[in-house]
């Protein structure tokens, strides 16, 4: 009996450890923390930078689509000619499209008094978005150091980008 109950806790700790490092694998692979850690090498004593997101991302994509808290739905589905599914209440985020397919979607949630890691501009009040090709993906990227002493990204056009 006792055996089996080794056995048990051991399979329970294994299955719980790999959950532990998936989630921590897939925090990691996400791109707005690789558009974080490439701010961070390229601006380095700079505030602001010039990176290019198609050599950030390691998937294949033909446009991406950045995108202020406003957007809905079918504006995206619209604008990306493409089925987008999510859900957007209070978001930022970004897509990225190949072959007229959703390859990746990631979204920030903004509730007013939280501030992001990550935050995407994309122009002047009224812009609620900017769509770039894979071959012209030069994106400004910056940071900011708060009082709070932590690090705050930013990502928006860069105005070389025709």
């Amino acid at each position: 009996m006792k055996k089996y109950l080794v056995i048990i806790v051991c399979i329970l700790l294994v299955i719980a450890s790999a959950a532990v490092i998936g989630t921590v694998i897939q925090e990691r692979n996400k791109v707005s923390n690789q558009i974080c850690d490439v701010i961070e090498r390229k601006c380095a004593d700079q505030n602001e930078c010039q990176i290019n997101m198609a050599e950030i991302t390691n998937f294949s994509w033909d446009k991406m689509l950045l995108y202020q808290v406003g957007m809905t739905r079918s504006q995206v589905s619209e604008i990306l000619d493409v089925e987008f599914s999510y859900e957007l209440d209070m978001e930022s985020g970004m897509v990225f499209v190949k072959d007229n397919k959703v390859v990746y979607h990631e979204s920030f949630f903004h509730d007013g008094e939280t501030r992001v890691r990550l935050w995407i501009r994309v122009g002047d009040f009224d812009e609620r978005y900017f769509l770039c090709p894979a071959d012209n993906a030069n994106l400004s990227g910056s940071k900011e150091i708060r009082e709070d002493g932590k690090t705050y990204y930013s990502i928006g056009p860069f105005e070389k980008n025709p």
